[in-house]
């Protein structure tokens, strides 16, 4: 039984690529569990997921070039294995008149008779409470709260913060600006060619561990960013041995560059889509003149897959046949080197 599971490997084609995922598994008494790997589609499914999460499957299926029923089946497996937990909405505070957001800070006397669990039941019936965490150092709670005004938020501290049993310290912090949030920090790595790999961390991939990112910069060879989060906001920057987790130093702020050489803006990407196209109509209406019609086919139906692909993504297989477009040389131009 162990051989087999040791050696079992899941392959299917997926639109006429191999697609091969390795299964990881651990017997337990209660029965198997099965721990998968994502691959770069399941990325990009989760990805345009997390955009919209209302997407038809049909067009999440056309966006990560899979047919229909294989796009299916792989959403499916990342649901049951709680990869996927569930779809909500995100809504705009300020559509819904919630003006002001605070992390607080609480500290409680740990002599009251089960204060830990009396304070937990009250902060889960309070609903100016976003979220909530137990933390280390100084304070003992830390609160993310939304209120519609400062006057609202007064009353929350005053009529329930302070009323409540063993409360010693409270520290407030008002949130001026939110500069930058988790999930856009995620997308700019994904924009800069990164990818999402929580078991295999090697240069140029990120791993998510609950308000944990860490990052393997494309250009670094033992040392990763960790970026610690505190909801939406970045709590700490440090810089960490690959190997061991040590903390090497903290930072107040971190660059990463782009896992590869061809990554551009958006806008510089749907201007070169546009020349992309026009030369593939010229070469199309080429081959055509020359009766070569499936020449013709085959570079109409791989430049609209390369073009879609980097619209979408950012980039394609191939993306380099594509530089001068991208660079926006005229047609001779020579291109440019490590020497410009």
């Amino acid at each position: 039984m162990n051989e087999v599971l040791e050696n079992f490997r899941a392959k299917w084609w997926v639109n006429g690529y191999l697609s091969c995922r390795k299964f990881e598994f651990n017997l337990q008494i209660r029965g198997l569990i099965l721990s998968m790997i994502l691959d770069a589609t399941d990325l990009r499914l989760l990805h345009f997921l997390q955009q919209d999460g209302r997407i038809s499957n049909q067009e999440l299926a056309e966006k990560v070039a899979l047919s229909p029923s294989a796009c299916l089946r792989r959403l499916r497996l990342l649901e049951s294995e709680g990869i996927i937990s569930g779809y909500r909405a995100v809504l705009n505070a300020e559509q819904l008149g919630i003006e002001l957001e605070a992390i607080v800070h609480l500290s409680l006397r740990q002599d009251v008779e089960d204060w830990h669990e009396t304070f937990i039941k009250k902060v889960q019936g309070w609903p100016e409470v976003a979220s909530a965490y137990v933390i280390t150092g100084a304070s003992n709670y830390v609160l993310r709260v939304q209120a519609r005004n400062l006057k609202h938020f007064s009353d929350f501290i005053v009529n329930h913060l302070n009323r409540t049993a063993g409360v010693m310290d409270i520290r407030s912090e008002i949130v001026l600006q939110k500069i930058k949030d988790r999930d856009e920090v995620l997308r700019s790595l994904i924009d800069m060619q990164y990818d999402r790999n929580d078991m295999d961390f090697h240069r140029g991939t990120f791993r998510v561990r609950g308000d944990v990112l860490e990052i393997f910069p494309a250009n670094s060879t033992d040392r990763a960013v960790r970026v610690e989060f505190f909801g939406d906001e970045i709590e700490r920057i440090t810089d960490i041995d690959v190997l061991t987790g040590e903390i090497k130093s903290v930072e107040s702020h971190a660059a990463i560059f782009p896992a590869s050489h061809y990554v551009v803006p958006q806008e510089q990407i749907r201007r070169a889509a546009d020349a992309i196209l026009e030369e593939m109509k010229q070469q199309v209406e080429y081959f055509k003149s020359e009766d070569k019609l499936i020449e013709a086919q085959r570079i109409a139906e791989r430049t609209n897959f390369d073009v879609e692909m980097m619209k979408e993504t950012g980039f394609c297989s191939g993306i380099e046949n594509y530089s001068r477009h991208l660079t926006g040389l005229a047609p001779g131009q020579p291109p440019y080197t490590l020497m410009d």
